[in-house]
């Protein structure tokens, strides 16, 4: 970035020679030139390095910042993170909340009374991704539950979506696919194919 802003003195470099010894037309035809040369290093440095607007911080030197910081919490931080994530999980396993088409982070939060960033916190540090997809993987759980057992033998992938809490079958496929690596097509045509337990 200081190198990036540096070069920018080269930009107006030939306007400041034009006080001494260039007559103004020099002057100007260089400032010009220097401008189009400038703004083409510039405009091709920012399309394959769009990392130097943001400090340049490239992906490996983010993972290990995040690695940084995650070791950086206390015993007592530790231990609110995991009594704030037991709360979590049971109350949306015991109310199902998972289940619901559309819910959200707020909504989760209202309902159980701890602030959304601390649910946030406590999510991303201990599975290592976001609510959204938190409550997907507790949905397609459940999903591949019923499936294994029978219970949803005969649902269309609608329905099952819709029993799951997806507002849509892209959404729940998607999700289904992300968690178990198969389509859902798929994992329930193996199980309708299996010969009935004796």
């Amino acid at each position: 970035m200081l190198v990036f802003l540096g070069c920018q003195f080269f930009f107006w470099f030939p306007y400041y020679l034009g006080f001494y010894w260039l007559d103004i037309l020099t002057t100007f035809q260089i400032v010009n030139a220097m401008t189009v040369f400038w703004l083409l290093i510039s405009s091709i440095s920012l399309f394959f390095f769009p990392s130097v607007l943001y400090g340049g911080l490239a992906k490996s030197d983010i993972k290990t910042n995040n690695v940084k910081h995650k070791a950086q919490l206390t015993n007592v931080e530790e231990k609110k993170l995991k009594e704030l994530m037991h709360i979590i999980e049971a109350s949306i396993e015991k109310n199902k909340l998972f289940l619901k088409a559309g819910y959200g982070l707020p909504e989760f939060s209202k309902d159980i009374g701890i602030p959304v960033y601390q649910i946030s916190k406590s999510i991303t540090h201990h599975f290592g991704m976001g609510f959204i997809d938190f409550i997907n993987q507790k949905r397609i759980h459940y999903c591949v539950q019923k499936l294994d057992s029978g219970d949803w033998k005969n649902f269309t992938i609608e329905a099952i979506a819709q029993e799951c809490g997806f507002n849509n079958r892209n959404s729940f496929t998607n999700a289904f696919k992300k968690f178990k690596g198969v389509l859902p097509s798929e994992y329930k045509a193996g199980h309708n194919s299996l010969p009935p337990a004796t």
